[in-house]
């Protein structure tokens, strides 16, 4: 019997996926209960985009790093934005913007350090 060693760094990919899966299930959730002001059809964009996530950081395909690389710059406009105006209009903190944006950044620190790193 073959006994697979999985690193520290493959299982932070295997965490990062399940995080996507999670948020992909948020946004179905979203196509059949109204949990925010989104539109359905954004919530099933982002189904989509998550899921692709959730398989690229696990199976890791090719240009996948440019593709995170865009959808993060994405998520830092449209949540950045949303954190702001959020911010001058009611001196609330919009917490999953926060949330969003601190999660983009730590993933996309990982694909870097992958990039990176020497085999």
């Amino acid at each position: 019997m073959k006994v697979y060693y999985i690193t520290p760094l493959e299982k932070a990919n295997y965490l990062i996926g399940i995080v996507f899966g999670l948020t992909a299930a948020y946004h179905l959730l979203g196509l059949f209960i109204q949990i925010n002001d989104a539109s359905l059809t954004r919530h099933l964009v982002f189904v989509l985009i998550d899921v692709f996530c959730a398989y690229g950081f696990i199976n890791r395909p090719n240009l996948f790093n440019f593709f995170f690389a865009a959808f993060t710059l994405q998520q830092y406009y449209s949540h950045g934005s949303q954190l702001i105006a959020v911010w001058i209009t009611s001196y609330q903190i919009h917490w999953i913007s926060v949330l969003a944006i601190f999660w983009m950044t730590l993933a996309m620190a990982k694909l870097l350090v992958d990039y990176f790193s020497v085999d």
